[in-house]
């Protein structure tokens, strides 16, 4: 889910002839209270993070706020400071020139039908759209489960497991 954060971007900007596919499972493009892009986070909460990690209170959380479906979460300020200097639009949402669009291995992408705040079927076909560089860019959708996949596991392994399958075939 949030390792796309870490691995999208530098995989387009390193290629790697040991990259043979991508898996991107549930990768938040709609998840409660996250931004798609830094500069929709609100500024006076970055700031008050980063002061927060500059000093030494990263782990700690930041003050309870409402979401965007109007739940109430928080977070650690090492988290939010992070979100902030980072380009959480890797996926194309907001942008046309998204780290998606320049991996060139074949990419994988699915969601369960109970994480509509995390991603959707239709966000998904979306995102493998964006896929421009990739040779092969499919979605899976299993049914029921939710951001976490509990009582889902053994489909999520083998919605990754046949799609590998495919791929090296």
């Amino acid at each position: 889910s949030a390792a796309r954060i870490k691995i999208a971007p530098p995989a387009p900007d390193r290629p790697d002839a040991n990259l043979r596919a991508v898996v991107v499972a549930s990768g938040p493009v709609r998840a409660s209270g996250r931004r798609n892009a830094a500069h929709r986070l609100d500024p006076n909460r970055v700031a008050l993070a980063e002061e927060m990690v500059a000093n030494g209170r990263g782990l700690d959380l930041l003050p309870w706020e409402l979401d965007a479906a109007g739940d109430p979460e928080t977070l650690s300020a090492q988290t939010f400071a992070s979100w902030a200097r980072g380009d959480l639009d890797v996926f194309g949402i907001e942008r046309n020139d998204a780290p998606i669009a320049r991996i060139q291995a074949p990419v994988l992408l699915y969601y369960g039908t109970a994480e509509p705040n995390v991603g959707t079927p239709e966000d998904a076909e979306r995102i493998a759209r964006n896929a421009t560089s990739s040779p092969r860019a499919d979605v899976r959708i299993i049914q029921g489960a939710g951001h976490l996949y509990a009582g889902h596991e053994h489909k999520a392994a083998a919605v990754i497991a046949d799609w590998l399958d495919e791929v090296r075939a």
